[in-house]
């Protein structure tokens, strides 16, 4: 059975990210984004925890002082954000910091890797929304905060990339 389309935010740069209904529960949403490098014939894909994880190592590696400011930007998005509260709010989709102007401060990061701040933006609020409506029998669930808490830390590879594929495992 097909996913239902709830939301499509098209982007500069030929991105396109989609928010689908998701199964866990009727506020639950799936996330798949399209670039330029996506096939025609795709209906997106849906972004892995170590597929952001390394597209954010990559711009670690072209100015550390940069993405760190940036994931630094993010985990304040997760500490604010909070999930849907009603199918209302999860019909509505409403961002608060994705396709801002606060992001132009890290536009240089997106000579690094594939991925655009700006996708990355959407991507990450529309995660932290999700991680944060999707609760299991009462209990928050933080892999992600916890992913993105490593990176602003952390110079270690390979435990980021091994809590990433944890992270997606959960």
């Amino acid at each position: 059975m097909p996913l239902e389309l709830i939301k499509q935010f098209d982007l500069p740069n030929q991105e396109t990210v989609y928010v689908y209904q998701g199964k866990k529960s009727d506020k639950d949403i799936v996330i798949k984004y399209r670039d330029k490098f996506t096939p025609e014939r795709s209906k997106g894909r849906q972004l892995s925890h170590t597929v952001w994880t390394v597209a954010i190592l990559m711009k670690l590696q072209g100015n550390k002082a940069l993405t760190r400011k940036y994931v630094a930007y993010l985990l304040k998005i997760y500490d604010e954000i909070k999930g849907f509260e009603s199918k209302e709010q999860q019909l509505k989709c409403e961002l608060k910091y994705a396709g801002k102007s606060d992001l132009k401060e890290f536009e240089e990061l997106n000579k690094y890797g594939q991925f655009s701040i700006e996708l990355l933006t959407y991507i990450m609020e529309l995660l932290s929304i999700e991680e944060k409506t999707d609760t299991k029998a009462g209990r928050e669930v933080y892999m992600f905060r916890n992913l993105l808490q490593q990176l602003s830390e952390k110079d270690d590879i390979y435990s980021i990339i091994g809590a990433s594929r944890y992270a997606g495992k959960k």
